[in-house]
């Protein structure tokens, strides 16, 4: 199991919005947007690369109660809140803070990969540097005061202009 640093989300000054690991998976997405039309006559339907293609991120996992959490994750949740202990809740009300009142982009690091870079010239796919993050959608559980939330936070990769 990885350290709870491992994968994290960050405003671009490199405050800690979420600790997403050890309890996630990171499922990346590249897909192409193909122009696609079907043809009559029995004829095979036509398809058009335009080289189209978008990046996208899901992290999905579960958010802890602080009390639950080994020492040093704990004081980073509850360093990174400002309170003790920290609940689920207050975890997943933070990224929504932070994705709806501050906005991005974002940096998502994910072990040796970093989603950072906020230019085309700064992106490193050989190094592991892509381009930042932002948040396209948060869907936590919709039962309060459980004492683990499961979450899902969808990402879209690119350069803001």
């Amino acid at each position: 199991m990885g350290d709870h640093t491992d994968v994290r989300l960050e405003t671009q000054d490199g405050t800690v919005v979420a600790y997403f690991a050890p309890n996630f998976e990171v499922k990346p997405k590249i897909s192409n947007d193909l122009h696609e039309a079907d043809r009559s006559g029995g004829d095979p339907p036509v398809v058009r690369d335009g080289q189209r293609y978008s990046h996208d991120l899901s992290v999905q996992g579960v958010f802890e109660h602080s009390s639950n959490l080994p020492a040093a994750h704990a004081d980073d949740v509850e360093s990174m809140v400002g309170a003790a202990p920290v609940t689920p809740r207050d975890q997943v009300n933070r990224l929504v803070y932070y994705a709806t009142q501050v906005g991005g982009p974002f940096h998502l690091y994910e072990g040796a990969d970093e989603y950072t870079a906020t230019d085309p010239a700064d992106v490193n796919l050989r190094a592991g540097v892509y381009p930042a993050v932002q948040i396209a959608e948060i869907t936590p559980p919709s039962q309060a005061g459980l004492p683990r939330f499961e979450y899902a936070v969808d990402f879209t990769v690119g350069v803001p202009r």
